[in-house]
């Protein structure tokens, strides 16, 4: 009976013990799996995109349209980088996409040697957030273009050029 009394306590703790790991477990798994549908719904853009771009690629010279993308809120900006330009040239950077250092984004693209098409900032959010889509793309406005995303939505006007794609702002 003694026995008893003495192991109720311990019990008692050994299943509080229990249920907080279970919590915790749980709880780290609901923001993992959180994280990484926000990662699949940037690459679900990304892959809409290039469709996007591969399609109008085959349209007579003049054809356009805006789409509208949906990332995760957290993105700030898209950036378009025209391969065909110099990346010297690159023009300065959007304060909105700078994550608080000017240069960031300009020395990375500058380091890849500019073999990437879109830059996703902030660059340190996912694993991933330099992606080339097709070869024939350029930007309306140099060799960069930075669109922000507003609301976890990025405006993007593709219009065919006949031998490339124009990606451009939506105004």
């Amino acid at each position: 009976m003694r026995a008893q009394i003495f192991a109720q306590p311990f019990i008692i703790i050994f299943s509080l013990i229990v249920a907080v790991s279970v919590l915790i477990f749980g709880f780290k798994a609901i923001l993992d799996l959180r994280e990484k549908s926000d990662y699949v719904q940037l690459l679900d853009a990304q892959s809409e995109l290039k469709e996007v771009i591969r399609t109008f690629y085959t349209f007579a010279a003049g054809s356009e349209k805006t789409i509208t993308l949906r990332v995760p809120k957290k993105i700030s900006c898209f950036c378009f980088l025209d391969k065909d330009e110099p990346i010297n040239d690159i023009p300065q950077v959007p304060s909105s996409c700078t994550e608080n250092d000017p240069e960031s984004l300009r020395n990375t693209i500058k380091t890849d040697g500019g073999q990437y098409h879109l830059y996703v900032t902030p660059s340190k959010l996912y694993t991933i957030t330099k992606f080339t889509l097709l070869s024939h793309i350029k930007t309306q406005t140099g060799s960069l273009l930075c669109l922000p995303a507003i609301n976890g939505k990025v405006n993007i006007k593709v219009t065919s050029q006949g031998s490339y794609v124009s990606i451009s702002s939506q105004s």
